[in-house]
């Protein structure tokens, strides 16, 4: 099959490093160091206290309040990046045939936060405590499947969940990683927007502390 050219045309992040690709790329250019002590939760007890936190994120300059509470957080900033790639790339102005344009989302572990808040909250209460969007909020697909829903989009949805090693990481892009299948299916004729190359919400009690008792030598970098 012919491959075609693949354009960025449209770019939305939300990084510890700032919100928005200008405050991004400003950040970088200028050093900026997205890492800090622990915020979300007391880190007091654990061996490593620092973490690269996304700070002064609100979900209500993306979305309703509403929404933003049937959402783990994992999905709000996707779904923030995602309205900024739209923005960005003129595509809120411009019409386009839906069912050509996908959503290939990719997350490490999804709705980390709502999955330990959950099984806390069943422990302590039971299972009638549970919030009733529990299920929706924890699936890692939910990340694409709103941004298909915001903006209507038809075209095939992908979520993509992968950890590599650094030696796959050297290699370039893989063909299982979000940005491998945004490019496989947009080089083939079908045009995937909008686009969010990865996301990483782990930074819970249980994530923070298990990369410290990895013993031995090539344990992940976290």
């Amino acid at each position: 099959m012919k491959e075609h050219r693949v354009v960025v045309t449209g770019l939305g992040a939300v990084t510890p490093v700032g919100i928005g690709w200008t405050e991004f790329w400003d950040g970088l250019k200028a050093g900026k160091n997205g890492v800090s002590r622990v915020t979300h939760f007391d880190p007091s007890d654990f061996p490593s206290r620092m973490a690269a936190e996304v700070k002064n994120f609100r979900p209500e300059d993306w979305m309703d309040l509403k929404s933003a509470a049937r959402m783990d957080r994992f999905a709000q900033f996707s779904l923030a990046a995602s309205v900024m790639g739209m923005e960005d790339a003129g595509l809120t102005l411009h019409p386009f045939d839906p069912k050509r344009a996908g959503v290939i989302i990719g997350s490490g572990i999804g709705g980390s936060e709502t999955i330990e808040k959950g099984y806390t909250q069943l422990q302590a209460k039971g299972p009638r405590s549970l919030n009733p969007f529990f299920v929706s909020k924890i699936l890692i697909n939910m990340a694409a499947c709103l941004v298909s829903i915001r903006f209507g989009l038809k075209g095939p949805l992908f979520p993509v969940c992968g950890l590599f090693d650094g030696r796959q990481r050297r290699r370039g892009c893989l063909p299982d990683s979000a940005a491998g299948k945004r490019r496989h299916h947009a080089g083939r004729g079908l045009r995937s927007v909008p686009y969010a190359a990865g996301l990483r919400r782990l930074l819970r009690h249980p994530v923070h502390v298990a990369p410290e008792r990895l013993p031995g030598e090539g344990q992940p970098p976290f």
